[in-house]
């Protein structure tokens, strides 16, 4: 039964939370994969900054 506001078997979850906070664990196996390997990527080339560049990397972070 619906009635002015909606749904009444509505239920309330915060969404921004559960997008950034939890996203990980609901993710699928490939979406792991494909996060794992673009950490991994990210963490090489950033390795490969020389000093200079990598703070500056951290100043706009």
């Amino acid at each position: 039964m619906a009635n002015y506001f909606g749904p009444t078997t509505h239920t309330w979850r915060p969404t921004s939370m559960v997008d950034r906070v939890h996203w990980a664990r609901y993710a699928g196996h490939t979406d792991r994969q494909r996060i794992k390997r673009k950490a991994e990527n990210w963490g090489r080339r950033y390795r490969a900054l020389p000093p200079g560049e990598r703070l500056a990397v951290l100043c706009a972070l």
